[in-house]
């Protein structure tokens, strides 16, 4: 499974659109814009969920990606292990896995990613809660959870993000009312 070290923090409109204007100027480059519904399926097991992407006018993209994970609810940078793999008939697999497994919700979002180095830099829009900041540092061969802690929380203090901004869990487990709970 591939690693990354993450933290998330809430943001207001103002902060949000400093951080959008420190990132343009960091990568020298707009960001790029992703529309995204994550389903999120039972799991016996960490968190499953089918990511589909769509345009500007809302449809969907041809690809999507199944993506399963394990990360503790925890403050501050922790470590997440993920598997992703890409789908060309999300539709479809949407449907199999409702059925086999029960779905307990769906979180939208627009995200602006932008790379800096070794982390990805996500500011979302999350449908029902608000602006939020991710950054995801993706640890490489031979680089500890301490590795990717520093090079997160420097990236925190780049952007002004304070521990009293983190969020420790998933934007699942924030929306008001999840599906199958």
């Amino acid at each position: 499974m591939a690693q990354n070290i993450e933290i998330k923090a809430r943001l207001t409109q103002e902060q949000f659109d400093l951080i959008d204007e420190k990132g343009r100027e960091l990568t020298e480059s707009w960001p790029e814009v992703l529309r995204q519904k994550d389903t999120f399926f039972e799991s016996k097991s960490g968190r499953l969920k089918l990511r589909e992407f769509f345009d500007q006018d809302g449809n969907p993209t041809s690809i999507a990606e199944l993506i399963h994970y394990h990360r503790p609810d925890q403050d501050g940078p922790k470590l997440s292990k993920y598997s992703r793999i890409e789908i060309e008939q999300a539709s479809e697999l949407r449907e199999a896995l409702a059925g086999a497994n029960g779905v307990i919700s769906v979180v939208e979002k627009c995200r602006q990613l932008y790379l800096l180095e070794q982390t990805r830099v996500h500011l979302d829009d999350v449908k029902s809660l608000g602006l939020f900041l991710e950054l995801e540092v993706v640890l490489e061969q031979g680089q500890t959870t301490d590795d990717g802690t520093q090079i997160a929380r420097h990236w925190m203090e780049e952007f002004g993000v304070t521990d009293e901004m983190l969020v420790d869990r998933a934007y699942i487990d924030l929306l008001p009312e999840p599906l199958g709970r």
